[in-house]
């Protein structure tokens, strides 16, 4: 049974923090590739509030790490979003969908430069993972055009290192010159 709002047992479950109770559901083969009205799928839910060990039993039951929900999110961009390094490192074991971007344009690499996480953007430009760090969002920011907006020398180095474009602009002919000094950086 549903909710009226698409949910199941298991995404409830995960969503309401309750992770005892999605074990037995487990057990019970529930499906792990349900969705919700908003196309969420209970490994969204997991990523949404961080919940690693109950994501790790997911992809373990073939959780769809790929499926985007109604905004475009991947559960990685929600492990992201929540700065959840250990959780972001276990999507990785999983060939997730690095480079997807979501509706507004947003792919993870994206996202670590707006949660300014060196860290993040480090892990992900080891070689074994093929991060696009010049794919543009839908105002044709780049990575590093974020960091240079954010005022980020530090990120912007990291990025560059990595291959990120220095002569990357906006859609209104943006460059990370023009956008550092625009923030007074």
């Amino acid at each position: 049974k549903r909710g009226v709002d698409g949910k199941d047992a298991m995404m409830y479950a995960i969503e309401y923090g309750m992770e005892a109770q999605v074990l037995p559901l487990f057990k019970l083969k529930h499906p792990v590739n349900n969705t919700d009205i908003n196309d969420r799928n209970p490994l969204h839910y997991a990523a949404i509030k961080g919940l690693k060990k109950t994501c790790d039993l997911l992809l373990k039951a073939k959780a769809p790490i790929k499926g985007q929900d109604i905004d475009g999110n991947t559960p990685l961009h929600y492990g992201m979003v929540n700065h959840v390094t250990g959780l972001v490192q276990l999507f990785c074991n999983y060939n997730p969908p690095l480079n997807m971007q979501n509706k507004a344009g947003q792919s993870i690499a994206h996202l670590a430069v707006y949660f300014k996480s060196v860290e993040m953007i480090k892990f992900l430009g080891n070689k074994k993972y093929s991060v696009n760090w010049n794919v543009a969002d839908a105002k044709g920011f780049t990575p590093a055009l974020i960091a240079a907006q954010l005022g980020e020398p530090k990120l912007l180095e990291t990025l560059l290192k990595l291959g990120a474009s220095s002569q990357a602009k906006t859609t209104d002919g943006n460059t990370i010159v023009h956008l550092a000094a625009q923030g007074g950086h």
